[in-house]
Order: C-alpha cells, then sequence, then structure tokens
C-alpha cells in the first residue's frame, strides 16, 4: 500500500499561534501540518503566506481561532452562536483553498450550548434539543457550508463525537451528534454524498466503552464514508491523546488510500512525535 501524508496536529500546542506551532514542528523537520485551535493572532492571513509553500497545511475544525472564544456548534439554536460558527467554518474552508488543501474537517454538533472551559471536560447539567432538532439544523448549515466549499474545489468531512461514561452519567443520555456508528451514518448520508467522514479512532474507543459497543461494529455501517482519520490511543475512559503503539487496536482498520491521516497526540516532546510518525508510516503500509 502506498503511504500517504501523515500530519501532526497543532492541537498539542494550545498556548501557541498557530505560526509559531509551525515554526516548531519545522525545525523537527515535520512537514505535514494540521492547524487546530491555538491562540489567536491577528496578523495570521499575513504571516502564513510564507509557510504554504514551505509544508503541507490542512485546517481542522476550530481554526483558525477568534479572538474571542466560543464552542463551535453548528447543531445549536443559539443564533449568536450558530452565527460565528458558520462565519468560521467559511474563514477556514477559504483558508483551506488559499492553502492549496482539498478537506476541511470539523466536528459534529452538540445538542446543547457548552461553556468554552467545559471542552474536553465533565459537562457540567444543561437541557438537551430534542435529537431530532439538533440534527435538522446541523444537516441544513452542513449542505449550505457544503455549497460554498464546493464552489472552491474542498470537501467536506464530519468528524465522530466522544461520549466519556462520565457525560453519559451526567445527561442520562448522549448529547452529542454522531457518536454511535447508526447516528453517524444517518447523519452524514442526510448531508448529502459530497460529505465525507473523518473517523477519530480514539473518540470510538471511548465511546464504544461507555456504551458497552464492539469496536469493530464501527464498520459495518461507516467504513465507506471515510475520508480521513484521526489517531491517538487513550485507556477507554477519556480521550487522552496518547501516542499510539504498534499494538494499537485500530491498524488492520486503517486504509490510508481513503484519505490523509493525522496524529492528535499532545503534551510529547518532538522526538517521540517523530517516532509516532515513524511508527504509524510502518503500521499503515504493512
Amino acid at each position: 500500500m502506498k503511504a500517504c501524508d501523515i500530519f501532526i496536529s497543532t492541537g498539542g500546542f494550545r498556548n501557541l499561534t498557530a505560526i509559531l506551532a509551525l515554526e516548531k514542528l519545522y525545525k523537527a523537520e515535520i512537514q505535514s501540518i494540521e492547524l487546530s485551535g491555538g491562540l489567536f493572532d491577528s496578523e495570521f492571513e499575513n504571516k502564513i503566506e510564507v509557510w504554504k509553500n514551505r509544508v503541507k497545511i490542512q485546517c481542522h475544525n476550530y481554526f483558525p481561532p477568534p479572538s474571542h472564544p466560543f464552542v463551535f456548534n453548528l447543531a445549536s439554536a443559539h443564533l449568536p452562536t450558530l452565527e460565528k460558527s458558520l462565519n468560521l467554518a467559511k474563514t477556514a474552508i477559504s483558508l483551506t483553498s488559499k492553502l492549496g488543501a482539498k478537506q476541511y474537517a470539523f466536528h459534529a454538533g452538540f445538542r446543547f450550548d457548552p461553556e468554552v472551559r467545559e471542552l474536553g471536560e465533565v459537562m457540567g447539567s444543561h437541557k438537551l434539543y430534542l435529537l431530532e432538532e439538533a440534527e435538522s439544523r446541523f444537516v441544513k448549515h452542513v449542505k449550505a457550508l457544503s455549497a460554498y466549499a464546493e464552489g472552491l474545489g474542498v470537501q467536506l468531512l464530519i468528524e465522530n463525537n466522544v461520549l466519556s461514561a462520565n457525560n453519559l452519567e451526567v445527561f442520562g443520555e448522549n448529547p452529542f451528534l454522531a457518536v454511535t456508528p447508526e447516528d453517524t451514518f444517518r447523519l452524514l448520508t442526510a448531508c448529502g454524498d459530497k460529505i465525507g467522514l473523518l473517523f477519530d479512532v480514539a473518540h470510538w474507543k471511548v465511546s464504544a466503552k461507555s456504551l458497552g459497543l464492539n469496536l469493530d461494529s464501527w464498520f459495518g455501517f461507516c467504513d465507506p464514508l471515510i475520508k480521513g482519520y484521526h489517531l491517538s490511543d487513550n485507556d477507554g475512559y477519556a480521550d487522552s491523546n496518547q501516542p499510539v503503539s504498534r499494538d494499537s487496536w485500530f491498524w488492520s482498520r486503517i486504509d490510508s488510500r481513503k484519505g490523509p491521516v493525522t496524529l492528535e497526540i499532545y503534551g510529547q516532546e518532538l522526538g517521540v512525535l517523530m517516532d509516532q510518525i515513524n511508527i504509524t508510516a510502518e503500521m499503515i503500509t504493512r
């Protein structure tokens, strides 16, 4: 199997601007980089011009970060949140096109509007939107964004959400869209045949454990939709963005011909990230 590009996410450099994260990774000879999160930089659009011919870049989800943080949610019924989410997505799509990338991926929506401080943590109790209404809003806005993206030569991918056992206990039900394979298949097919799936294997490992589902149950429904992967590992209880190993559960299920692979490994030295790229290249080309 031909090796694909293996990206490193800047999501692990939350206290840096994208440009500083790019410089750090570039010095370590990492040349496929996914921009995700980080600090607001008012000069980003000017600074990124010099980088688009040096490294391969793609954008993910909450990027470029705005001056005033908010929770990106295309299923929101809160109009200010929805407007900011749509504007951020359009900016990311335009940037993706300018950088010469072909895909922009973002998370499936939430059935509530969490606070910024709650992201990545156990959520506080919130009143949930009805599932059908949240999905309907999400589908409507994704279709509009897809039409915009198609005009710029960009394909949209939706990433499966993660449901921890703690959040399941707090809400008493699943408060996120696109967690199970059935829900993900239904949501993506409703969005239209131009929408692909960014499959986050670590999200699914946690969700499957929380719901008592078999890890392989994902693939019967959703494998044909996959157009890219996010890889990391964890203990099944929390999405902790730990390094992958040759024993990680998902290798036999990765088909790098489907799309790019991104390593979302956080809190590690640059040497470890290089080792992670080498392990991934070895395992996906076997």
